[in-house]
């Protein structure tokens, strides 16, 4: 429901939801709340009432957005333990390949490779722009009719070859979860009863009796806070998507440490 907002940095959300929420409640207390005042006819406990109302529905609103805010950081920490996974399989799978006699050693270390600068340069990319890559499941197969060609021929090679095969099978499944994770959301329905709570803690907000000046103090605080939370929840949500989305930290350092000096340690070799 509100994909293009996560693309903005967090600051620009969080303004935005500020100016939107505290500049409709003050053009509501100038123009709308004489009429809302008049609709009510100026009931002497109309405050009591209200105020009990809009106690009321603040807790269920405050569960909401709690609930919600809960939900977008789980989903945060859930996709980069995926992607932790994912990458700690290919560099046990890399650590393994050392150990195959060439030229099967080369062959699946460069596939390896590849995959990793595919997710880093191509695949994250797609990811944060909600779009799942698909390219790299031919890289991913290649990969395996390289090592399933490969016929081991001690006992220590048939173990560490089945030891190989079994990560490479819980590899594809957190590739799979990776992807998998790309259309991770907050519903639309849950995003509807949050405009709709804060529209209803708005208007009771209006029919309060109280001075101009105190309207929009008060309420323009209430709602600061208000388009705070929710700015928070749209910035944490996509897990891929934005400032606070997951990156491939996790790939980069194993490119970077494993992958890099592994390779220039062969080409120091004499």
């Amino acid at each position: 429901m509100l994909n293009s907002l996560n693309l903005l940095p967090v600051w620009s959300i969080l303004t935005l939801f500020w100016i939107l929420f505290v500049g409709i409640y003050w053009l509501g207390v100038i123009f709308l709340r004489p009429f809302l005042r008049v609709l009510l006819c100026r009931q002497a406990t109309l405050n009591d009432s209200v105020g009990y109302l809009l106690g009321a529905h603040g807790a269920y609103l405050a569960v909401l957005l709690g609930l919600l805010s809960v939900e977008a950081h789980q989903n945060l920490i859930s996709v980069e333990e995926i992607a932790s996974t994912e990458a700690g399989k290919v560099a046990s799978i890399y650590r393994n390949a050392e150990f195959y006699p060439e030229p099967i050693r080369s062959q699946v270390k460069q596939q390896l490779r590849k995959y990793v600068d595919h997710v880093i340069d191509e695949a994250w990319p797609l990811q944060a722009q909600g779009i799942i890559p698909v390219s790299g499941l031919q890289i991913v197969k290649d990969f395996e009719d390289e090592l399933l060609k490969f016929e081991p021929g001690t006992d220590g090679q048939k173990i560490l070859h089945g030891e190989t095969v079994r990560l490479v099978s819980e590899w594809t499944e957190a590739r799979r979860a990776r992807l998998q994770a790309v259309h991770i959301e907050i519903q639309d329905i849950l995003w509807v009863s949050v405009f709709m709570g804060a529209a209803v803690a708005t208007i009771l907000m209006w029919v309060l009796d109280m001075r101009s000046m105190t309207h929009f103090v008060l309420g323009g605080i209430i709602s600061f806070f208000l388009a705070t939370l929710v700015g928070v929840i749209v910035a944490m949500d996509h897990p891929y998507t934005g400032e606070l989305g997951v990156k491939p930290d996790s790939f980069t350092l194993l490119r970077d440490t494993l992958m890099n000096s592994s390779a220039a340690s062969v080409e120091a070799a004499p």
